[in-house]
């Protein structure tokens, strides 16, 4: 059974971080940086109650966990946890989360389903060990 499932944003998100780090750094580190997030996922679908709550910012539904300089917003009362974005720890978390909350379902599916079309093979072939069946849409 899946322990942890992305809403297409989330899963979007960790597309953007590895094409990121993959065109200003290198390949391998972004490899790297998307093995870590895909462990932290599985340990939090493990131990969903890992990580801190922000009562400023959502309900205590919602927990936060960091992986390097990143943060992993995740639903922790549900079977299996739900991924709901992967965001720089520099940003406005605020200002991200009311973004999140509020996204538009059709626009993230197309982007979600055309995202690496155009990317260079190492880090397109990594990328696409996701399944169909890990991406869910947000409410």
């Amino acid at each position: 059974m899946t322990r942890y499932k992305l809403t297409g944003q989330a899963k979007c998100d960790v597309d953007d971080i590895v094409q990121y780090i993959a065109l200003e750094s290198s390949v391998d580190r972004a490899i790297d940086v998307y093995h870590k997030f895909r462990e932290a996922f599985r340990t939090l679908g493990d131990m969903p109650g890992m990580g801190h709550f922000r009562e400023d910012l959502l309900s205590g539904r919602y927990k936060f966990w960091s992986v390097y300089s990143y943060v992993i917003v995740y639903e922790w009362d549900v079977s299996p946890i739900r991924i709901i974005g992967v965001v720089h720890g520099a940003r406005d978390l605020g200002a991200f989360l009311i973004g999140r909350l509020n996204w538009n379902r059709a626009a993230d599916w197309g982007r979600a389903q055309y995202r690496w079309s155009w990317m260079f093979s190492e880090c397109a072939l990594i990328l696409r060990e996701y399944t169909q069946d890990e991406v869910i849409p947000s409410p």
